[in-house]
C-alpha cells in the first residue's frame, strides 16, 4: 500500500513537470510567432519605404515635390511608368508609422487613395534627411535639391534600442 502511494506521488510530480514544460514550450512558441509577425511587418514596411525612396522621380526640382519634417515626409516616385505620391507619417498617438498612397499623383500631400499602418507598437518615430555631409530634421525640395539620404528611426514600445534605416536617393547623386 505504501509503495502504491509513493508511486502515485512520483507519477503526479512527473506529470506536473511534463505539464509545466509543455505549457512553457507552447508559450514560447506563441511569443516567438508574435515576434516573427512583428519583424515581418517591419521588414515589409522598410522594404516598401526603401523601394519607393529609391524610385523617387526627378523631372525637375519645381515639378516634383519632396517635403520632409521630423514627423513625416511627402514625395513622388515612379511605379509602372506612372507618377505616384507617397507620404509616410509618425503617429505618436496611435504608436504607428502610417503611409498614404495616391496614384496617379495629384501633387497634393493632403489627398490620398489608400492609408495603411506600416509599423505598429512604436513609442518613437522620426525622419531625417542628409545632403551627404550633414543630417537635417526638415527638407524642402523647393528650397534645395533632393536629399541624398533619408533616415527612418523608430523604437518599439517593448524594446530598449532605437532602430535606424538609411535609404539612398539615387537621382540626387
Amino acid at each position: 500500500m505504501v509503495e502504491l502511494l509513493v508511486a502515485m506521488a512520483i507519477f503526479v510530480v512527473i506529470m506536473g513537470m511534463v505539464l509545466s514544460i509543455s505549457m512553457g514550450v507552447f508559450r514560447s512558441l506563441r511569443e516567438g510567432g508574435n515576434l516573427l509577425r512583428k519583424g515581418q511587418r517591419e521588414r515589409v514596411c522598410v522594404s516598401r519605404l526603401g523601394k519607393e525612396v529609391s524610385s523617387i522621380a526627378k523631372i525637375s526640382v519645381s515639378a516634383i515635390p519632396f517635403i520632409g519634417t521630423k514627423e513625416e515626409f511627402f514625395f513622388i516616385y515612379t511605379q509602372d511608368n506612372d507618377l505616384v505620391e507617397s507620404r509616410y507619417a509618425c503617429d505618436q498617438g496611435s504608436g504607428e508609422m502610417v503611409y498614404y498612397i495616391q496614384s496617379p499623383t495629384d501633387f497634393d500631400a493632403a489627398t490620398y487613395q489608400y492609408k495603411g499602418a506600416c509599423v505598429q507598437g512604436i513609442s518613437e518615430c522620426s525622419f531625417s534627411y542628409s545632403d551627404g555631409q550633414n543630417w537635417y530634421d526638415t527638407w524642402n525640395v523647393t528650397v534645395s535639391k533632393l536629399p541624398r539620404m533619408v533616415k527612418y528611426s523608430f523604437k518599439f514600445k517593448d524594446e530598449p534600442a532605437v532602430k535606424d534605416f538609411v535609404f539612398t536617393i539615387p537621382v540626387s547623386q
